[in-house]
């Protein structure tokens, strides 16, 4: 499943408010979005409306204010949280294995040869 891409202007502004990376803070978006949704979902079964009635999901986001905000720092810190958690589990996986040589940096640069 493919999540949507987020407004990339809104992606920037988190990034630059956060000062993290823009690949961080679409993460963090889609993050928040997804809780977001979930908690519709739990809140639409307990009140008995439709899942799908977008109107009544406006309404009910209209409700929240600024817990939207806060939820979308809670999945700024978990995205954050997530990546120190993986940058101590590659250290302790390369210490293990002290000839190996450090991770390489992945990018999605086509390599060039140059003959």
């Amino acid at each position: 499943m493919h999540d949507p891409l987020p407004d990339p202007l809104a992606v920037l502004k988190l990034a630059a408010d956060k000062a993290i990376s823009e690949e961080q803070a679409a993460t963090a978006m889609n993050w928040a979005a997804r809780m977001t949704v979930d908690a519709w979902h739990e809140y639409a079964d307990f009140w008995g409306q439709s899942r799908d009635d977008l109107l009544a999901m406006d309404r009910w986001l209209t409700l929240l204010g600024d817990s939207q905000m806060s939820l979308l720092d809670d999945a700024v810190s978990m995205v954050l949280g997530a990546e120190s958690i993986l940058e101590e589990l590659y250290r302790e996986s390369d210490s293990e294995n002290p000839g190996r040589q450090a991770r390489a940096i992945r990018t999605n640069r086509p390599r060039i040869h140059i003959r």
